[in-house]
């Protein structure tokens, strides 16, 4: 199960100054050695939030053109 946008957030502001220099050291580590087994020049990552599906007339529903229906982003 994929954790909601609130949850997420909630998680992030717990976060210090050095929290996010380790977790920056954990990702430079990881995509070296990504970049190093693969061979590649980059690496691209694209996090996008869950989108929740809604039907009727819910209040701050959305269209999604990325998922093609109304729902909660």
């Amino acid at each position: 199960m994929l954790a909601s946008q609130t949850s997420l957030s909630s998680f992030f502001r717990r976060f210090d100054n050095t929290s996010i220099k380790q977790l920056e050291k954990a990702n430079q580590e990881l995509l070296d050695k990504v970049h190093t087994f693969r061979n590649s020049k980059s690496l691209i990552f694209d996090l996008d939030s869950t989108h929740s599906d809604t039907y009727g007339h819910e209040e701050s529903a959305t269209y999604s053109a990325q998922y093609g229906n109304v729902g909660f982003p």
